[in-house]
């Protein structure tokens, strides 16, 4: 299933990404990896918003390729300020409505762009306390391969999800 939506190689892109990304990571032509990599995880943290009400998505991105995603999650932004007037200023300059799982496919798309070798890695994570794990522990990331310092490379996480608006939602 991962290599239908992100592509047999690393670097092959994962599909068309948005006009701003796209510019964005082309801006970034002749830095080193390490800043294109922090710069990417930045720009999408500034330009995405958390959707808490993805519940209203879920069936609508569900097995979407990544080009369509983006575009979902373009239209999505747009929806939020139609129907969230109070939040117009805490939405100000942001391009993508999402969660962890969307960030995760855009920002490996435009680590890919950059010429980084990367995924998308989804899991759940235990709480440490209860043996039940349930959604609201399931995160997803970017992983990003990186040189070792054995020589070998290993995987590390570009997270790219944006926080919350304010401190109730950031928890």
């Amino acid at each position: 299933d991962a290599r239908r939506r992100l592509g047999p190689g690393g670097v092959d892109p994962i599909g068309a990404l948005p006009a701003e990304a796209r510019m964005f990571v082309s801006s970034l032509n002749g830095q080193p990896p390490r800043d294109r990599l922090i710069a990417i995880e930045s720009w999408v943290r500034e330009k995405g918003h958390y959707d808490l009400e993805n519940g209203k998505m879920a069936g609508v991105k569900d097995e979407l390729p990544p080009a369509e995603l983006f575009k979902v999650m373009t239209a999505r932004i747009e929806e939020v300020r139609r129907n969230h007037p109070e939040l117009q200023a805490a939405l100000q300059g942001k391009m993508f409505s999402g969660v962890c799982a969307d960030f995760a496919k855009l920002t490996a798309g435009m680590l890919r762009e950059s010429g980084i070798v990367a995924g998308v890695a989804e899991g759940f994570r235990s709480n440490g306390t209860d043996p039940v794990i349930t959604t609201a522990q399931f995160h997803a990331v970017a992983i990003a391969q990186w040189p070792a310092a054995n020589g070998q490379t290993r995987l590390i996480p570009v997270d790219g999800t944006p926080g919350g608006i304010d401190q109730s939602q950031q928890e």
